[in-house]
């Protein structure tokens, strides 16, 4: 267990990615970005560099530049140099960007609250919203897929799937999910996307694109906040209020809450990591 008192600079973990250098940067909801440097934290907040301090998304693109959405400030930039000023982009001012990705292709995806999506690619910025066929302006998080097409969970209104980027072909799953409120996704090995309810349901959308829900037990019916996989063909189930549980991948899940958590720590899990 790494707390703050182990040099955190919050508790309340938003992110953590590994750099191309093999650092650990720990994105928080109040005490800014924290790195881990061997076994100490360097941290980094609005009084070192950066535009504020609360994190809400960190992503490592394809030049291994690091995206920090800060606070409802924009993006601000990491590279080798430095935190760099905030991106002068309206689009991404004065909103809270909850979730970045980037394609094979470079291009940088950003999710936010209550306005769609802004896509950044070589002749600039783009707004996607629910005029250009999104289901919602509100998203909770987006997944490059295995063919280069763009996965993305809404707060209220299902899953969809961004096709073509030139014509924005979006494919929508809502009626088919057995909940419109996701709480995560996240893809496997076989590239199936698995997301999981905000009434603990557990299901996943095929490569021939359909919606599959396996029987499960064991677990309780309460939002679910990560799903990760490990090596062993397994799945983990991180919950809100309820810790983790975990199982082997199988036609039907049964699933085992992990008990040897200490009883102080918090049984509220919103991310988990695979160590490889």
């Amino acid at each position: 267990m790494i707390s703050e008192k182990d040099g955190l600079p919050h508790s309340h973990i938003r992110c953590i990615l590994e750099d191309i250098h093999g650092r650990i940067w720990v994105s928080t909801s109040g005490g800014g970005v924290a790195c881990r440097l061997e076994q100490n934290f360097q941290h980094f907040t609005r009084k070192n560099g950066l535009s504020g301090n609360r994190i809400y998304a960190i992503h490592r693109d394809t030049a291994g530049v690091i995206w920090n959405a800060v606070s409802k400030n924009g993006i601000q930039l990491l590279d080798s140099t430095g935190f760099q000023k905030t991106l002068n982009e309206p689009l991404l001012n004065g909103v809270k960007c909850k979730t970045i990705c980037s394609d094979t292709s470079g291009r940088i995806w950003i999710g936010k609250e209550g306005r769609g999506i802004v896509r950044q690619d070589t002749v600039g910025w783009q707004q996607i919203n629910t005029k250009d066929g999104l289901p919602s302006d509100w998203i909770l998080k987006l997944l490059e897929n295995e063919d280069g097409s763009i996965w993305g969970a809404t707060y209220g209104s299902g899953i969809f799937k961004i096709n073509d980027f030139d014509t924005l072909l979006i494919e929508k799953y809502i009626k088919e999910l057995p909940s419109k409120r996701i709480g995560t996704i996240q893809l496997d090995a076989k590239g199936q996307l698995w997301f999981g309810t905000q009434n603990g349901i557990v299901g996943f959308i095929d490569k021939n694109d359909k919606v599959n829900i396996p029987n499960q037990k064991g677990i309780a019916k309460t939002p679910i906040r990560s799903i990760v996989f490990d090596d062993y063909n397994q799945i983990w189930i991180g919950t809100k209020g309820e810790g983790i549980y975990f199982s082997e991948l199988d036609t039907s899940l049964s699933f085992t809450k992990l008990s040897d958590i200490k009883p102080n720590y918090t049984q509220n899990t919103y991310l988990m990591l695979v160590d490889s």
